[in-house]
């Protein structure tokens, strides 16, 4: 099965943590679709990545780019463009985008999301919906960059850099030591240095390869879809205080740092484009504030590293 990282899979590492399969990973393209923060994650609480009443509680998932927002009601009001059901709209207003890749590449500014690209064995199936459970899989087309392969060394050391955890063999070139993810650390600076001057791969004829793409949910669908009654449900959110999983574009909620902290880490070691494409691409639940500007104004989030026992989890 080919399965797209867009947050904390674009990790080969984190990857590798849930799914031991995992396999062939090199670098895409999909278009018509966007990062959001606009959800709380179960795991987040189960960690303690999270207080509950916390508002920085969310985590990543895709929706199409749209130009219109959603309505407070939950509804879409899309005009010349559909939306693929990820919220609820009157029933002969309804369109299944799934499959209608016409539509998803037709959404106008869309740059499209640089994602890593990577295929499991069926072993790691019931993982894998697991690990995603609140999020609807959707089947898209990912374009694959040429010479866009990514190394990762399944048989890592791991020791201590200071405060926080190193490991030995790097997960993207064979360069030697994973830094710190500390950005005072001569480690991680010399690291990124590397990243920045890798050599490029040599070029390989562009493939399209379809694959399955965590996309925006409902909680009416999440309940009948997923949950296999209401004590499923309120062990997995509401004993943390959470009745609503998908916000609306006016619900206070922000983006859960130590996670955050992760998925960015995770995209720099990727290079230069696809941490761009991150930080660009990927918004607040209010659809405007950019993860750039939300990083400009709150710096500290990737200085701050996680508790003593999620470092190594949330750490790139």
């Amino acid at each position: 099965m080919s399965v797209l990282g867009f947050g904390s899979l674009l990790s080969p590492r984190s990857a590798r943590s849930t799914f031991p399969s995992a396999k062939n990973f090199r670098l895409a393209k999909v278009e018509g679709w966007r990062r959001v923060f606009s959800h709380p994650a179960p795991v987040f609480y189960q960690c303690g990545a999270v207080k509950p009443g916390s508002v920085e509680c969310s985590s990543l998932s895709c929706e199409p780019w749209e130009e219109v927002q959603p309505h407070a009601n939950g509804t879409w009001n899309h005009d010349a463009h559909c939306h693929d059901g990820m919220q609820e709209r009157r029933r002969e207003d309804q369109h299944n985008d799934a499959h209608c890749q016409e539509c998803v590449e037709g959404k106008k500014g869309a740059p499209g999301l640089l994602v890593l690209l990577f295929e499991i064995d069926s072993v790691d199936a019931a993982a894998y919906v697991e690990r995603e459970h609140e999020l609807r899989f959707v089947a898209v087309q990912a374009k694959e960059i040429p010479g866009g392969g990514v190394k990762y060394d399944p048989h890592a050391i791991r020791k201590k850099c200071g405060s926080a955890v190193e490991i030995a063999g790097n997960p993207i070139w064979d360069l030697g030591d994973v830094p710190c993810n500390n950005g005072r650390c001569a480690l991680y600076k010399d690291r990124m240095e590397a990243r920045d001057h890798a050599p490029a791969s040599a070029e390989v004829k562009t493939t399209h390869t379809w694959a399955v793409l965590c996309a925006r949910f409902s909680d009416e669908e999440y309940k009948t879809q997923r949950c296999k009654d209401e004590a499923e449900f309120h062990e997995r959110y509401v004993q943390y205080g959470v009745t609503k999983i998908w916000k609306d574009v006016d619900d206070p909620i922000l983006p859960c740092r130590p996670y955050l902290r992760h998925c960015v880490l995770a995209a720099q070691f990727l290079g230069k484009e696809i941490e761009d494409n991150f930080l660009d691409c990927t918004f607040l639940c209010d659809r405007k504030t950019t993860l750039r500007e939300y990083l400009e104004r709150n710096p500290d989030i990737m200085s701050q590293l996680p508790p003593e026992g999620l470092r190594e989890r949330y750490s790139g």
